[in-house]
């Protein structure tokens, strides 16, 4: 497929999404900063998660994200106030603990963890 055909195709996605409802707009800027993320693209992954969290300041894939994201990074203090913010919005959720002790053990502080 031609790049104008691509670049052209994303342009009319991109101007849809002002007429989209929040919770549709949100979904796709999550899949676009989870992609960038699993490509190891992290600034890109930030720039998604970013607008997400503009939108939906509570979004807790998003928060359990950026954590991610900002550790790899090393940006560890950084990934350690998104993950608390995640526990703090689901406290039962275990695998954002996990992701905590992950970002202690990487800041040295392993008896916290």
């Amino acid at each position: 497929m031609p790049i104008r055909s691509q670049i052209l195709g994303l342009l009319l996605c991109l101007g849809s999404l002002s007429a989209a409802p929040t919770a549709e707009r949100i979904d796709l800027y999550y899949g676009i900063a989870e992609g960038n993320y699993l490509i190891g693209d992290l600034s890109g992954a930030e720039r998604g998660i970013e607008q997400i969290l503009r939108i939906e300041p509570d979004h807790i894939p998003a928060l359990t994200l950026k954590a991610r994201v900002l550790l790899d990074a090393r940006q560890a203090e950084a990934a350690l106030e998104a993950a608390d913010r995640a526990i703090e919005l689901a406290p039962k959720n275990l695998r954002h603990r996990l992701l905590k002790a992950l970002i202690l053990g990487h800041l040295q502080r392993r008896g916290e963890a």
